[in-house]
């Protein structure tokens, strides 16, 4: 591991002095940039390290005067696992005053909000079928209504039909749609939310759509962050160490999520801290155990601090405070993780 720290903080540094994002622009209107993060992470008490690697791809065209279209890719690689993993692939056009259409692999709607408080980091236990990231979607997102309402911002997202299979099963994913929107109060503050509403089939005989909503607030300066957000969603499966719970009368009916983030950044200094509180609580349990006491899921306290050496190279360390030692659906202990990390 400390090689590896060495070696990649060697090429990071490397790549300060070189560093640039475009790689061809023809002048006449075709751009393609290349942006991308390498990280490693130590895990103080186990010893074990993690390297990532996240590598993303830009291209726009001048179709016309009006017309610009544009690509994503991105893909990522871990030191620990074999193979790379595409995360992101999509293509669209943006006109100006009426929107951005997008269509192919890209975020759901729902995570605009939950990445307000980074609520990403705990869906270690949860698998919604589109999760965070899925396939097959068409998005139109319209800022600023029409250019009639300045600070209010709206998408629209159509899901298609896709197959993911899970060991023996295929779940299958039908059409569904999402809709988001938010509006900037001004003097920092955004609000805004999200709906989702899926129609799943687990086996041949047996459908139920999947519901998701949530919502939330956000406040920024300079230096000073703040978010907060709720959400529930309705007819979700529990992941538990990387394997899906195969008894049906261990399906979670519902989800409440409930997170906030606080985050200040000392110039003087170079360091950003945070503090962060994630809770995730069963609504209701199908089969015999519908009578059963909800669980807290997951309720966890995130301290973390960043040191940046520039703006693209930093430092991090943060210590995970498990409020659920007891609970067996929570295998981690407290924990404490170091990091460096170079964003390009």
């Amino acid at each position: 591991m400390r090689n590896s720290v060495f070696i990649i903080f060697f090429l990071v540094v490397l790549l300060d002095v070189a560093s640039s994002s475009e790689i061809y622009n023809n002048k006449s209107g075709s751009i393609i940039n290349l942006c991308g993060n390498i990280n490693t992470y130590l895990n103080a008490k186990t010893g074990a390290s993690n390297s990532k690697l996240t590598v993303g791809i830009n291209g726009k065209t001048k179709i016309n005067k009006n017309i610009t279209g544009f690509s994503y890719l991105e893909f990522s690689s871990k030191t620990n696992e074999s193979g790379n993993l595409y995360n992101l692939a999509n293509v669209g056009i943006k006109v100006p005053k009426i929107g951005i259409i997008n269509y192919g692999k890209n975020y759901i709607l729902l995570h605009n909000i939950n990445s307000w408080v980074n609520l990403s980091v705990s869906r270690k236990y949860e698998k919604n079928y589109v999760d965070e990231i899925s396939k097959n979607l068409l998005t139109y997102t319209n800022n600023s209504f029409f250019n009639l309402i300045d600070g209010l911002n709206f998408s629209l997202q159509y899901v298609g039909k896709s197959k993911t299979k899970i060991k023996n099963d295929i779940f299958r994913n039908h059409e569904g749609f999402g809709i988001y929107a938010d509006y900037n109060i001004g003097h920092g503050l955004i609000i805004g939310g999200a709906y989702s509403e899926l129609n799943k089939s687990y086996k041949e005989n047996e459908s139920k759509n999947f519901r998701s909503w949530n919502g939330g607030a956000k406040y920024e300066t300079k230096n000073l962050y703040f978010a907060a957000m709720y959400g529930e969603s309705e007819n979700k499966f529990l992941k538990t160490d990387n394997n899906y719970i195969e008894q049906l009368n261990k399906e979670i009916n519902g989800i409440k999520d409930f997170g906030f983030m606080v985050q200040y950044f000392f110039d003087n200094l170079h360091l950003k801290p945070s503090i962060s509180y994630m809770k995730k609580k069963e609504k209701s349990l199908y089969g015999h155990n519908n009578k059963s006491k909800k669980k807290d899921l997951e309720k966890f306290i995130l301290i973390n601090t960043i040191y940046f050496f520039n703006k693209d190279l930093t430092a991090m360390v943060d210590y995970k405070l498990n409020l659920l030692n007891d609970n067996n659906m929570s295998s981690e202990r407290n924990s404490i993780n170091f990091g460096i990390g170079y964003r390009f």
